[in-house]
C-alpha cells in the first residue's frame, strides 16, 4: 500500500510539474494585435504617408477645412482588407490604388500625385484623390452612397493642404486655405447619383 502512495505521489508530481511548463492557451486573431512600431493594421494613411514622405496631413482650420479631414478620416484610419493598385517612384511619381474595407461593405479608389512635372502648371507639388462607396444591402435591393474628395498641398515634413473640394449626394463643397483658415464656397441640392435597386437618381432639377 505504502509503495502504490508513493508511485501516485511521484506521478502527481511529475504531471504537476509538466502543467507548471505548459504556457496557457491565449486568443489571437488580427484584431486583438495592439499597433507598434514593427505591427499594425496597413491603413490608407501610411499608404498615403509612404508616398508623399510624410508624417501627416495638415488640413486648413475651421468650418470646410474640418469637415474634409474628417471625411478623410473616415477611409484612411480604417485597416483595409484588400488593396490593388500601381505605384511609380522618382521626383515626379504618381498612385492608383483601389481597396475594400468592412469586407467590400466600403470600397473605393485613392489616386495620389507627386512633383511640379505632373501637376499641370499648379503652384502646389502633391494631389490626393479619394473615391469611396457605401452599400447597404437591404431586401430584394442594394442601396449605395458615396462621397468624392480631392485635395492639394505641398508636401514637405507634412501634407499642407492648401485648397480641394468634396461631393456627397447631396452637397458639393471647394475650399480653399487662408491665413491658415479654410473659406468655402457651398452648394447644397437634392440627393443625386445615388444607386437604389440598381436605379441612378436623377440629378438635381435645373435652377
Amino acid at each position: 500500500m505504502r509503495h502504490q502512495l508513493l508511485l501516485l505521489l511521484s506521478v502527481g508530481l511529475v504531471i504537476f510539474f509538466a502543467l507548471m511548463n505548459v504556457d496557457a492557451p491565449s486568443i489571437t486573431g488580427a484584431f486583438l494585435v495592439k499597433e507598434t512600431e514593427t505591427t499594425y493594421a496597413v491603413k490608407l494613411h501610411h499608404i498615403v504617408n509612404k508616398f508623399f514622405g510624410v508624417a501627416g496631413l495638415q488640413f486648413p482650420a475651421g468650418s470646410c477645412g474640418d469637415i474634409a479631414e474628417q471625411l478623410y478620416a473616415n477611409i484612411a484610419a480604417q485597416g483595409l482588407d484588400e488593396t490593388s493598385g500601381t505605384i511609380t517612384s522618382g521626383n515626379s511619381k504618381l498612385a492608383t490604388i483601389s481597396f475594400d474595407i468592412d469586407q467590400i461593405d466600403t470600397f473605393g479608389t485613392l489616386d495620389m500625385v507627386k512633383g511640379p512635372v505632373l501637376m499641370d502648371g499648379n503652384p502646389e507639388d502633391s494631389f490626393i484623390s479619394i473615391s469611396a462607396e457605401s452599400i447597404v444591402r437591404v431586401p430584394k435591393e442594394i442601396k449605395t452612397t458615396y462621397y468624392f474628395l480631392d485635395i492639394y498641398g505641398m508636401s514637405d515634413g507634412l501634407f499642407h493642404v492648401t485648397h480641394g473640394s468634396f461631393s456627397t449626394p447631396s452637397v458639393d463643397c471647394t475650399f480653399k486655405s487662408q491665413a491658415g483658415q479654410a473659406v468655402c464656397d457651398c452648394n447644397v441640392h437634392r440627393v443625386s447619383g445615388i444607386r437604389t435597386g440598381g436605379i441612378t437618381a436623377l440629378r438635381p432639377l435645373p435652377e
